[in-house]
């Protein structure tokens, strides 16, 4: 029994040390797919702009302001996003 606690009692250190080092791997490999994705991708760079202007507190960018060779396809995402916005808060104020 004794030696049951002990090894119990050594894991737990072992599982914590673990975890944490799992969830760091996992953030940063998905902090360079990220970049990796952007680089390759205008559009997802402006996907990760906007979220990096939304951490700040700010507004997400207009269709206006990106690029021309992107603006049609990031304009209909944008419609698209604030329509969604406008259900959801429709949806909100119903409840």
């Amino acid at each position: 029994m004794k030696l049951k606690s002990i090894l119990l009692a050594s894991l737990f250190p072992a599982m914590t040390l673990g975890m944490f080092w799992g969830v760091a791997r996992l953030k940063n490999a998905g902090d360079n797919w990220m970049e990796k994705k952007a680089k390759d991708d205008p559009l997802f760079a402006i996907f990760k702009e906007n979220k990096e202007r939304l951490d700040d507190g700010l507004p997400p960018l207009q269709p206006d302001e990106v690029p021309q060779d992107i603006r049609k396809v990031y304009q209909n995402y944008f419609e698209k996003e604030v329509q969604r916005y406008e259900r959801n808060k429709f949806s909100q104020e119903e409840d």
